[in-house]
């Protein structure tokens, strides 16, 4: 078969909303630009039971180039982590401590820092895509911040009712309202999205693992182990899941709002210890 033939038979797939495969509506036609990516990025689940779990022919000359255009343009590839995947995932667990153990009287500040620093390493290495999703991205980052707030007077009433209230005092008494510290948690709720619903849960667990978006809950809440807070440990959870939530529905930037809107609400509008009392 020419050429010219093969091109007009998949041009005709295209046009019915057909993959090569013979497949109809796996893979969105609008997603691929040129010929190879239309070819290498449909295949039906016949064609993978043929051709492997991947579903590509890896001995293709194309499949690395085919691999880089899966991870740029939102498909999700199941793959390896690399070495800088390893330390990227590794450096919370060593940075944290500075905040947590070293500046504990400047947690805020010392947080923002961090959160600073995690979110440049991943966006030089462009694994991280941060976006707006939609028109309803603004009441998805109100909903989320008003969320967690709720969860978080839950979370104060529990604290009480258990003896872990000190940890609550703890994390307020490095709240000293300013000029510095307010820029700080701007910074801090859109430099943690960035890193860990941008990269740790769109990128390392979503691309590369290919696991659900709320798997990424597990190490975001067990990094807070450094701090030598219990508390702080199962606060996470809440704030994985419905930030974890807005990221996947609206995008990393909307996710970014709501963490920063919901840190300005607990911390300075309204915080816990004023409310419970």
């Amino acid at each position: 078969m020419s050429s010219g033939s093969s091109w007009a038979r998949m041009s005709g797939r295209r046009s019915r909303g057909l993959s090569p495969c013979g497949s109809a509506g796996r893979t969105s036609p609008s997603r691929c630009r040129t010929p190879t990516s239309w070819a290498l990025c449909c295949c039906s689940r016949s064609s993978t039971s043929r051709r492997g779990s991947g579903g590509l022919r890896r001995s293709w000359p194309s499949w690395s180039s085919s691999k880089k255009y899966f991870l740029t343009s939102g498909y999700r590839v199941v793959g390896k982590l690399t070495r800088l995947d390893a330390l990227l995932l590794a450096l919370p667990w060593l940075l944290f401590a500075v905040p947590f153990q070293l500046m504990r009287g400047r947690m805020v500040e010392a947080m923002s820092v961090v959160a600073a620093l995690l979110a440049a390493c991943v966006l030089a290495t462009g694994r991280v895509r941060v976006d707006l999703k939609g028109s309803l991205w603004p009441a998805y980052t109100l909903g989320g911040a008003a969320a967690l707030y709720a969860s978080f007077l839950a979370g104060g009433l529990f604290a009480k009712a258990t003896g872990m209230w000190w940890q609550v005092e703890a994390v307020y008494s490095s709240v000293k309202p300013g000029l510095l510290q307010l820029l700080g948690l701007l910074v801090l709720g859109v430099a943690e999205e960035v890193y860990w619903r941008g990269y740790v849960q769109g990128y390392v667990v979503v691309r590369v693992l290919g696991k659900r978006w709320w798997l990424s809950v597990v190490p975001y809440s067990l990094v807070h182990l450094v701090s030598g807070m219990s508390l702080l440990v199962l606060a996470a959870v809440p704030v994985g899941l419905v930030l974890g939530f807005v990221a996947e529905k609206a995008g990393v930037a909307a996710s970014g709002l709501g963490h920063a809107l919901w840190l300005y609400a607990v911390l300075y509008a309204l915080p816990v210890p004023a409310v419970i009392g």
